[in-house]
C-alpha cells in the first residue's frame, strides 16, 4: 500500500501530495465492520511529516495509506488485512470535502460487505494500526505495496 504521503501534488506515490490530507470530523477512524455509526462528514486537509513531505491524514490527523494494487473496483485488503490496515469508512451518502490547497480527487466507494470507504484519486484509503498519533507514518513502504 502506498502512503498518501510522499506524493507530489497530483501524483500518487505514497499518497501524499505536496500538501494533502483527509480528516473526519468528530469520530476516529472506521473499520470494515464498524461497531458504531461511521462519521457522516469527512474533510481532506494536509499534514507535513519530516522526511515524507505532505501526506493525507484522516480523523485526528492520523496518516492514511493506499495499497498500490488496489482500486475502487478491485479490493485486495479484506478479511484479516483490515485488522492491520483499517479502512477509512464514513456513513453512506457522505461526500468528503477538501481543504484549500489539496490537489486530487476525494470520493467514496462501496466496500465488499457494504461499508462506504473514502478514496483518493480512485484508491481506497486506510489507517495503519501502528500509527496511533499525529505525525506517525510507520506503515510507509510495508511489503513494498503500502
Amino acid at each position: 500500500m502506498r502512503h498518501l504521503r510522499g506524493m507530489s501534488v497530483g501524483a500518487i506515490s505514497v499518497v501524499a501530495t505536496a500538501g494533502l490530507g483527509l480528516s473526519a470530523c468528530g469520530t476516529s477512524y472506521g473499520s470494515s465492520t464498524p461497531s458504531t455509526q461511521p462519521p457522516s462528514r469527512a474533510t481532506v486537509g494536509a499534514e507535513t511529516i519530516g522526511g515524507l513531505g505532505s501526506v493525507l491524514t484522516g480523523s485526528n490527523w492520523r496518516t492514511l495509506d493506499t495499497l498500490s494494487t488496489e482500486s475502487r473496483s478491485s479490493f485486495q485488503c479484506t478479511g484479516g488485512c483490515t485488522s492491520t490496515w483499517m479502512p477509512y469508512v464514513v456513513a453512506s451518502g457522505t461526500t468528503p470535502t477538501k481543504a484549500s490547497g489539496v490537489v486530487g480527487q476525494v470520493s467514496t466507494t462501496p466496500r465488499p460487505g457494504g461499508a462506504t470507504q473514502v478514496t483518493f484519486d480512485g484508491h481506497p484509503v486506510y489507517f495503519y494500526e501502528k500509527d496511533s498519533a499525529q505525525g506517525q507514518a510507520t506503515g510507509q513502504g510495508t511489503d513494498g505495496a503500502w
